[in-house]
C-alpha cells in the first residue's frame, strides 16, 4: 500500500431478481405496475417540490428570507429563481398573518362585549355582583388586547416574528 493513498469503497447497485412466487399472477397486474411507473413524477420535480416545501416551512416558522434562499440554493435552485419563490412565500406568510389578525379582531370585539352585556343583565335585575362583574371586566380587557394585537397583525404583518401557527 502506498503512503497517502486511501482505498474508497465503491457503492454497488443492488439487483432484484423476482422469483415465480413474487411475479404478478396475470399480465394486467404487470401492465398496471408499468403504467404506475410511467405516471410517477420525475425525480427532479420531486426534489424541486421538496425544496419548495422546506423553504415554505422555514418562512412560516419565522426564519429570515436569506435563510430560505440558502435552503433553496442547497437543493440546486438558482439564486434568481430562489428569490422569486421566497418572495411569493413571504407574501403568503403575510396573508396568513393578516387573516389571523382579522380573526383576533373579531374574537376580541366579542370578548369586549361580555362586560357590556353582563352590565345590562345586572342592571335589569338591579343587582351587580362585584366579583362576577370583575371577571367580565377582565374578559373584556383580554378582548381589548386581542383587538390591539390583531390590528397590528393586520396593518404590519412583516413585523410579526416567530411561527405563524403560534399567533
Amino acid at each position: 500500500m502506498q503512503p497517502g493513498v486511501v482505498a474508497a469503497s465503491v457503492p454497488r447497485k443492488r439487483v432484484f431478481i423476482a422469483t415465480a412466487a413474487q411475479q404478478p399472477a396475470n399480465a394486467t397486474a404487470s401492465a398496471q405496475a408499468a403504467a404506475a411507473q410511467d405516471t410517477a413524477p420525475p425525480l427532479a420535480q420531486l426534489d424541486f417540490t421538496r425544496a419548495i416545501n422546506e423553504a415554505r416551512a422555514k418562512i412560516f416558522w419565522g426564519d429570515t428570507r436569506q435563510q430560505a434562499i440558502v435552503c433553496l440554493a442547497s437543493h440546486g435552485i438558482a439564486h434568481a429563481e430562489a428569490s422569486t419563490v421566497v418572495d411569493g412565500l413571504m407574501k403568503a406568510r403575510a396573508a396568513t398573518i393578516r387573516a389571523n389578525g382579522i380573526r383576533k379582531i373579531f374574537v376580541g370585539i366579542g370578548l369586549m362585549l361580555v362586560p357590556v352585556v353582563s352590565l345590562a343583565i345586572f342592571l335589569y335585575f338591579r343587582v351587580i355582583p362585584i366579583k362576577l362583574f370583575a371577571i367580565t371586566l377582565a374578559i373584556g380587557a383580554w378582548g381589548a388586547w386581542m383587538v390591539i394585537k390583531g390590528t397590528f397583525m393586520t396593518v404590519a404583518p412583516k413585523a410579526e416574528t416567530g411561527d405563524v401557527a403560534n399567533q
